[in-house]
């Protein structure tokens, strides 16, 4: 081997580089070029451009920066080997973000170790401690005090949102930040070279980009967010930013804070010190643009003032589970406010968040147990004790983990004080708490599993769905989204909030004509435009092949076109598919299957009218024309289910107690209970003992209404 080779392999840029691309290899989603391993390697280049720098300090700056960036072709290089084991579908992204964070941190180090090579004794240690400095205090300072939960560094790039986000967060910010990176390289280079006029305008324009932060989206202060927000109102614990125009029920909106907060202080004897600070976003991008979370709904218990970030779409399903990290800060660690094993604190949320009327998660899981190991030796407790490590939970699939910690702290809190779990939370004591080890309560929260009912079939189908979404440690390409898939996700958007023009163009100018889903949502904006095209997709659809929405479609294009009978099997079809569980949409399906012989209600129903001029038309209709029976419940169903998603709880009441007597149980009942709850605590309180009567044998739907008859009983107090 010709010696500059071999020096050139035995090199520390070479050496350090190769050792790091080699371990990331062995770690899931670090093992190919994207946002991750960028930032392990730009924290690495950060030291290794910066020490060589001090080292060869006797070459000029311009030949010390050319070879620490030719050396950064090392690690790209490895890094793209990776993909013949590690398919990188997302790789120009991936080199983007290597591109963003490497190269800009490798000029910052060497600009930064030119400045310590003038200005200490002792270049290197400073360098160090400059380094390690920036890259653990950076965050500190970004995540455990301002409610975002993002984090740009000078050293290692960033952290661009939560764990779970598989859709990451690229917001503007970070082109900005790194931009910043840059003007300091250049200010430590005027300082070296005493260039005063460059010196001062550098110090000016990184001074005046700290004053802006938040308006450039490098950092998020809670002052500038909230601020952000149209909306604000003050209850008796807690302080409410909203969206005014996404708000429909102010008052709906308080309560449901309230209630909860009543519900989690008696269940866990503590309250949270000081006033909640709640935030709901109009929607995900919203959330997204200021924190960094799209799709993760996050309580940051770190900060000093506990808060929850939900945005309004999944408000009434999401703010309970959050608010239960907010109150779980009472008995957390000290500073961290949250315990270091992650399967407890999220556990505790899942054990807490109401009933719904779907399956519990013991009923989730004993349906898998046993459906994968029948009666023989299950091992749901083994697993759980892997859930509840420190670092087993990210390990395994979301929805596996969740719902098992989720079980197992329920199955504690009902079979023990919940002050043995509160004071076993932040350390994991349960032998202290419990007078007994893990494995042990383990295997008795197994037998309880064991020892409940055979479920219904659709329970053990739910699990198997909900358990089979891989995480991301286990997708074959994690973070990437395909261009087709980002214009269909896009077109099927502007679609549901009423523009299908914008819609149409997106998908035209997507190119994406083999896209099963977006050939789908074509012919439904054909089929909704009142244009042809809908029965040309159908045709392409055997009936053995279709999935719910195409059923949908097809009934829909059915009642259109005067051929109620068509429609009605189609409709039949449709709800054949639905779980047991599905209340909501099998009441819906059979309501339209009631109006399959009225083309005239379907052209409202699926035109792309808002909802407020949908009602009227539907409102009118009903009182100008005859009906049958079964027709005029189905149609007041349909009127009460829009007037309830608006916040009109009054008018829905009328269309609604016709309807719940008619057969549409389930959507019925929550209307109702949510209208008379509004007007007539008595009439709620009839309404759900009569409902309780009606679902007795479904404990699931009975859990539900139990919750209900709390939430009354604490309005009337």
């Amino acid at each position: 081997m010709k010696a500059p080779l071999k020096s050139r392999l035995l090199s520390p840029e070479f050496l350090v580089y190769s050792g790091a691309c080699f371990l990331l290899w062995l770690i899931p989603v670090f093992d190919r070029l994207h946002v991750e391993s960028s930032a392990v390697l730009a924290f690495c280049s950060f030291f290794v451009a910066g020490v060589q720098s001090i080292r060869h300090m006797g070459r000029p700056f311009a030949s010390r920066i050319r070879s620490s960036l030719l050396w950064l072709f090392v690690p790209l290089i490895w890094m793209s080997l990776s993909m013949i084991w590690a398919p990188n579908c997302d790789y120009a992204r991936g080199l983007l973000f290597f591109l963003l964070f490497v190269p800009i941190t490798v000029f910052f180090a060497v600009s930064l170790s030119e400045l310590l090579l003038v200005r200490t004794r002792r270049p290197v240690l400073w360098l160090v401690l400059v380094g390690v400095g920036v890259a653990i205090l950076g965050p500190l300072f970004d995540i455990g005090f301002h409610p975002q939960f993002y984090s740009y560094n000078h050293v290692f790039g960033g952290v661009l949102g939560p764990l779970y986000e598989t859709d990451l967060v690229v917001r503007p910010g970070i082109f900005a930040f790194r931009a910043l990176t840059l003007l300091w390289g250049f200010l430590f280079l005027a300082l070296v070279r005493r260039h005063n006029r460059a010196t001062l305008v550098l110090t000016l324009s990184i001074g005046a980009a700290y004053m802006f932060a938040g308006q450039i989206g490098i950092n998020t202060p809670a002052g500038y967010l909230q601020g952000s927000f149209s909306g604000f109102v003050q209850s008796e614990h807690f302080d409410i930013y909203y969206d005014s125009t996404s708000t429909s029920s102010l008052e709906r909106l308080v309560d449901e804070h309230e209630f909860r907060y009543a519900e989690l202080t008696s269940r866990l004897g503590v309250e949270p010190t000081g006033r909640v600070i709640s935030y709901v976003y109009p929607d995900a991008d919203t959330r997204a643009r200021f924190t960094g979370a799209r799709r993760t709904s996050v309580a940051p218990v770190w900060l000093r003032d506990p808060q929850v970030h939900v945005e309004i779409g999944s408000f009434y399903q999401i703010f309970p589970h959050e608010l239960v990290h907010v109150f779980s800060r009472e008995f957390g660690l000290p500073l961290l406010h949250a315990s270091l094993h992650v399967g407890l604190v999220e556990g505790l949320a899942v054990a807490l968040e109401p009933p719904d009327g779907r399956p519990s998660p013991h009923a989730l899981i004993a349906a898998h147990e046993r459906a994968a190991r029948g009666d023989s030796t299950w091992g749901v407790g083994g697993r759980l004790v892997t859930s509840l490590s420190p670092t087993g939970f990210w390990g395994g699939r979301a929805a596996v983990s969740y719902t098992t910690t989720g079980s197992f702290v329920r199955f504690l809190l009902d079979e023990y004080q919940p002050g043995a779990f509160t004071r076993a939370y932040a350390t994991a004591a349960f032998e202290r708490e419990y007078e007994m080890p893990l494995d042990s309560l383990a295997s008795r929260w197994q037998a309880m599993l064991k020892s409940l009912p055979v479920s219904h079939p659709d329970v053990s189908s739910q699990a198997a769905r909900q358990f089979s979404v891989l995480s991301l440690f286990e997708a074959v390409c994690p973070h990437f989204v395909s261009p087709r898939t980002r214009s269909y996700r896009l077109a099927a958007r502007e679609a549901s909030e009423g523009r299908p023009d914008e819609a149409e163009r997106i998908l035209s100018e997507a190119g994406i004509d083999d896209f099963l889903s977006a050939e789908l949502l074509e012919a439904e904006l054909s089929l909704r435009h009142g244009r042809e095209g809908a029965d040309d997709y159908l045709v392409t659809r055997p009936d053995s092949m279709r999935v719910f929405r195409e059923w949908i479609l097809a009934a829909n294009a059915a009642a259109l076109a005067f051929d109620s009978v068509s429609s009605r099997a189609s409709f039949d079809k449709a709800g054949d598919m639905l779980s047991r569980f599905s209340r909501s949409s099998m009441d819906a399906v059979a309501a339209r299957s009631a109006l399959a012989a009225r083309p005239d209600v379907f052209s409202i129903l699926i035109g792309f009218r808002p909802i407020e001029e949908r009602i009227e038309q539907l409102e009118d209709l009903l009182s100008s024309s005859a009906w049958s029976t079964e027709e005029g419940i189905a149609l007041n169903f349909i009127l009460g289910a829009y007037l309830h998603s608006e916040d009109r709880f009054a008018e829905a009441r009328a269309h609604l107690e016709d309807a719940a007597a008619g057969g549409y149980s389930y959507a019925s009942f929550l209307a109702l209970q949510a209208a008379y709850y509004t007007a007539d605590l008595i009439a709620a309180r009839t309404h759900a003992d009569a409902s309780f009567q009606q679902w007795a044998t479904d404990r699931d739907m009975t859990d539900l209404i139990f919750n209900w008859t709390e939430r009354i009983s604490w309005k009337a107090n």
